[in-house]
């Protein structure tokens, strides 16, 4: 991809043309001291040395595990909520997004059954 020398005229029009170019280049100018792995951000280095320091900021608040990284935590908490369903009743035009709700909705017109 070609890219023009002023910002405005740039084709994805970034507000951030110096790393947006960078990302085209694999430029990589942040290294990491303790393995030596390079990225194209400091905020890239920053999350990454969180594995050799061994920080894990992001606490379960259901079973008070830790993670490094917030998607991590998010994914985790599934094991909790379970997964985001998108149950479609069409008999109701009704889109219920978490389990729970869907449950609630069929029973109200399904008495004592269960959603599987």
């Amino acid at each position: 991809m070609s890219h023009s020398s002023k910002p405005r005229s740039h084709p994805c029009g970034l507000s951030h043309l110096a790393l947006h170019l960078r990302s085209h280049s694999g430029e990589r100018k942040y290294k990491c001291s303790v393995c030596s792995k390079m990225f194209m951000q400091s905020s890239q280095l920053m999350r990454h040395k969180t594995i050799h320091t061994g920080e894990k900021p992001f606490k379960c608040p259901d079973c008070n595990k830790c993670f490094g990284r917030a998607s991590h935590l998010k994914t985790h908490r599934r094991l909790h909520t379970g997964p985001p369903l998108s149950v479609y009743f069409a008999s109701m035009n009704v889109i219920a997004i978490q389990k729970k709700s869907a449950q609630k909705i069929y029973e109200k017109h399904s008495p004592g059954q269960t959603i599987s």
